[in-house]
């Protein structure tokens, strides 16, 4: 099991946010893949993936309970990853599943300090 890259990240910020979210993004030079009431879905070239949301967005809940920013690490065996994260005493909080829509695997993970951590498969 091997760590390829941080992946994914997601931000919950007040409604506000989200216009210097869209700013940011541009600045960047980030596609801008969603904006929607609430979200916005931004990716690099290399296909990473940042979400800002606000409160009435920042689904599911159990992620924003201890933080506000929630990082996702790309591994090369989602499985594997799992096995070695229980093993080191990290909790599952998503057991491994598929990601509606695009076949991506992911599971949320109690990391250190209760934050939580998404560990995501993409292929």
């Amino acid at each position: 099991m091997g760590v390829r890259s941080l992946t994914w990240a997601a931000r919950r910020v007040d409604a506000e946010t989200l216009d210097d979210a869209r700013a940011l993004a541009g600045a960047l030079g980030l596609e801008v893949v969603a904006d929607e009431p609430g979200k916005v879905v931004a990716t690099t070239v290399r296909g990473d993936v940042v979400e800002w949301l606000a409160p009435e967005r920042a689904e599911p809940a159990h992620l924003f309970v201890a933080q506000e920013t929630v990082l996702g690490f790309d591994v090369d065996d989602l499985d594997a990853a799992m096995v070695s994260l229980a093993a080191a005493g990290f909790t599952p909080i998503v057991e491994p599943q598929r990601a509606p829509g695009d076949g991506i695997r992911f599971a949320h993970v109690r990391g250190p300090g209760g934050l939580v951590y998404g560990v995501i498969q993409l292929g």
